[in-house]
């Protein structure tokens, strides 16, 4: 993946996880901690691969709407 479109991804996440949290400061550390259906890596880390873009997407959607995930 480029690095345009990796950025892009990035500020969608951060967008999805602002929009989900109480808070920006809630979305960024949400986004920086280990977690436990990531295999323990942090949503920014899991986000270095297309696989793990979904999957936090996924579980902040499931956060938002309360899906399962």
């Amino acid at each position: 993946m480029n690095s345009i479109a990796n950025v892009l991804q990035l500020r969608d996440l951060e967008k999805m996880a602002n929009d989900t949290f109480e808070s920006e400061e809630a979305a960024s550390g949400w986004l920086r901690r280990p977690h436990p259906m990531l295999d323990g890596e942090s949503p920014l880390e899991a986000a270095k691969t297309s696989f793990g873009t979904r999957r936090v997407k996924d579980i902040l959607v499931a956060l938002k709407y309360g899906g399962v995930v």
